[in-house]
């Protein structure tokens, strides 16, 4: 084993049990947030905070341009000699063009849910929406940042503002709420608390930023390479934006085609289903700095090996949980509030959902990183299609379940899409399909 293969295990191993214990620690933060809001705001406030949140999350993916990816692209071939100049025009770039991306979409959004939410029993839901219309540049920032140290091989930095800061603070901000006002929160309130805990993060997590960077970079000329960037960006962004799309679609339409209260139980599950992501997510963060550069470098070899060992590792930490999960739904959904009881179905087919992501492996990262985000966005733009068109006909005769259902198809559809390519064009095979395979 070379010193180069060594120093990348010695690195993956550091930066997936940092990542690991980050993780945890927001997966657990994230579940308290939940638990709080869902207990506190009943299932009919709980679905329109979703719906709300849903909202912010997928404009705040359209408004970070796929620069996340790019950045971390970029900055994992160093930021040294000529590339210095490169670097510091792209950061640059990409912060003016989000900032003025951002702001439109947040004028938009406000402008979409006065239009689609402005009958009188649901102005409750436009006002929500209006008024969370103001997260979508602090993500969208946050997003941009989080790349760019990823980039840059600082995975704790990047990951701990968003997993851990922010839940920490908005928890501390619930907590001064209920203990010295008046009254319950409703979704508006939490809203504004959101807001609040946004700020504080994205505000350390740029100092972070700012402190990693070389010193006198800001001093340094700037290059811009504006087309191929915005070429490069446009088909991460797509990618990134389907991939959320995805996630979130079901909210989305359950929030449109049934009421708040089953939106909020259809939105616990896919709560609950995505803390099981926790290792997946501990063992990716390291792992695609290092895909990067491999694949640069033309070591494809390499990357199916550091492939197998993730997804293995995912998988032996995520299926205990997941069985436990599906065993105990009724359990696990009662304790956030008796109004969120009969979801049993609904959480198990969401945990099988995302086995499957699991089983595949981060196929869509995989090809952003090497240098096929064209193909990567047409199948999850695809699956996207897919996604939607089955949530609207099957959630109004089966409600949370039938978005669930429609969850567990389009997955299957752009992780076997996206794995194809992987092999024709890279020939790599991604998720479990290496069994076959010998191994390198």
């Amino acid at each position: 084993m070379s010193d180069s293969q060594s120093a990348d295990r010695r690195f993956m191993r550091r930066g997936s049990l940092s990542a690991l214990a980050i993780n945890g620690m927001g997966r657990f933060l994230g579940l308290a947030v939940t638990l709080v809001f869902a207990r506190v705001l009943g299932s009919e406030g709980f679905g329109a905070y979703s719906i709300a949140i849903s909202w912010v999350t997928l404009l705040a993916m359209l408004a970070a341009l796929g620069f996340p990816t790019l950045l971390l692209r970029e900055l994992s071939n160093g930021i040294e000699g000529d590339r210095r100049a490169r670097i510091r025009g792209l950061l640059s770039f990409s912060g003016r063009t989000v900032l003025v991306v951002s702001t439109l979409l947040a004028l938009a959004g406000a402008l979409l849910a006065w239009l689609v939410y402005s009958s009188p029993e649901r102005q409750q839901l436009m006002v929500v929406l209006c008024l969370a219309m103001l997260m979508v540049p602090l993500r969208a920032f946050s997003k941009i940042r989080n790349g760019a140290l990823r980039g840059m091989r600082a995975v704790s930095k990047a990951q701990l503002p968003e997993l851990v800061i922010r839940p920490a603070v908005l928890l501390l901000l619930l907590g001064a709420y209920l203990l010295w006002l008046p009254g319950r929160p409703g979704a508006m309130e939490a809203i504004l608390l959101q807001i609040l805990a946004g700020v504080a993060s994205l505000a350390i997590g740029t100092w972070w930023l700012w402190k990693a960077l070389p010193t006198g970079l800001w001093r340094e000329r700037s290059e811009s390479h504006a087309a191929e960037w915005l070429r490069s960006a446009t088909h991460m962004l797509l990618f990134a934006g389907m991939t959320v799309l995805l996630a979130q679609s079901g909210i989305i339409v359950m929030g449109l085609l049934s009421t708040e209260a089953e939106t909020g139980v259809f939105a616990l599950g896919v709560r609950i289903s995505e803390a099981l992501l926790i290792f997946m997510a501990a063992v990716n963060m390291p792992l695609m700095p290092i895909i990067s550069r491999l694949l640069s470098q033309g070591q494809t070899d390499q990357v199916q090996e550091y492939l197998r060992r993730g997804i293995v590792y995912s998988l032996s930490a995520i299926a205990p949980f997941a069985i436990l999960v599906f065993v105990f739904s009724e359990f696990v959904l009662t304790r956030f509030g008796e109004g969120f009881a009969g979801g049993e179905l609904t959480l198990r087919l969401l945990v099988v959902s995302q086995l499957l992501n699991t089983l595949f492996g981060p196929v869509g990262l995989l090809l952003n990183v090497g240098g096929l985000e064209r193909q990567a966005s047409h199948g999850m733009a695809a699956a996207a299609v897919l996604s939607i068109v089955l949530s609207v006909i099957l959630i109004p005769e089966y409600g949370a379940a039938g978005a669930a259902w429609a969850m567990i198809l389009s997955t299957l559809v752009w992780n076997t899409w996206l794995s194809v390519v992987a092999w024709r064009r890279l020939r790599i095979v991604p998720g479990l399909l290496w069994l076959g395979r010998a191994k390198p």
